[in-house]
């Protein structure tokens, strides 16, 4: 009896995919397919006519810049090459990390135990994360296991906007975050997910402050 209460009390933290029958996996693609009907489509950045004005601003201020200072291209382009093979060799890391892996959101979802981990936060998680390395591999084939840091090279900054529209579409608030167990030891997307599984509900409109948003706060990566 105790070991029952024991097992029903924690969280599987990843569960082995091929010991899942067919059936659950037809479960599974049922129950993604559902969520995508019924939760707030991911939204995805658009420039705006402001945004658009601005560039042109900045562009021609550019050419200007170089009639007037021709010498000014020589650092200009080391900059460019610099920039291109940075990240050249980003795209490199992340495609060796995921060699031989497929897309599989199913998957992913089968890693967590469902009866514990709410469904949306598993689907939100996964259309957030994709979505912002789909210039990798479009679709990314992410897996609970991925390290924010060490394995995506996610910026912190960025990860935070991540997670504030995780939890947004989930509907999760994120008050008191730093009163999460779990805050401080966020190394992988699967801890992403049982961290923000252990959130309150939203109830109300809050402000836009992430678990990265605090100077205080600890990395994904486990470290101050």
């Amino acid at each position: 009896m105790t070991q029952k209460k024991a097992a029903n009390k924690a969280p599987e933290r990843y569960a082995d995919p091929r010991r899942v029958s067919e059936v659950q996996r037809r479960r599974s693609a049922e129950e993604m397919k559902t969520l995508s009907r019924h939760m707030p489509p991911l939204e995805r950045g658009k420039m705006t006519i402001p945004g658009w004005i601005f560039l042109g601003a900045l562009a021609a201020g550019a050419i200007v810049f170089v009639i007037h200072f021709p010498y000014s291209l020589i650092p200009i382009a080391l900059l460019v090459i610099t920039c291109v093979a940075s990240d050249r060799a980003y795209l490199t890391r992340l495609r060796v990390h995921t060699a031989g892996r497929e897309p599989d959101l199913c998957a992913f979802a089968r890693a967590f135990d469902r009866r514990m981990i709410d469904p949306r936060l598993i689907r939100a998680t996964w259309d957030e994360i994709t979505d912002y390395l789909k210039g990798v591999r479009d679709p990314f084939p992410l897996k609970p296991t991925d390290r924010i840091v060490a394995d995506l090279e996610i910026d912190l900054e960025d990860m935070e906007e991540i997670v504030i529209r995780i939890a947004d579409r989930a509907g999760y608030s994120l008050k008191e975050y730093e009163k999460n167990p779990r805050y401080k030891n966020m190394q992988t997307i699967g801890d992403l997910v049982l961290f923000l599984n252990e959130q309150p509900p939203k109830t109300e409109a809050e402000p836009a402050a992430g678990p990265y948003g605090s100077p205080a706060a600890g990395s994904p990566s486990g470290q101050p």
